[in-house]
């Protein structure tokens, strides 16, 4: 009977252990969806910005473009 007295009285101290374990793994999974939340706006932001990169690179005739300015800066 002492034994069954004494397992009984850990069991608030586990519960409150486990509550407060649930508590910290909700918060560290709202903590992990603004995360992913962030590191997804900084994708598509990284995205657009290299997808307008690629416009001006592309936008440019490369081969006359440096020639004729070769020569400008060459002459001053």
């Amino acid at each position: 009977m002492a034994s069954s007295d004494f397992s009984s009285l850990p069991a608030p101290s586990l519960e409150k252990q486990f509550g407060e374990f649930r508590t910290h793994l909700e918060e560290s999974g709202t903590l992990r969806d603004r995360i992913r939340t962030v590191v997804s706006e900084i994708e598509s932001t990284t995205r657009l910005m290299y997808a307008s990169i690629l416009l001006v690179h592309h936008s440019r005739p490369t081969p006359d473009f440096v020639e004729l300015h070769f020569f400008d800066f060459e002459g001053d």
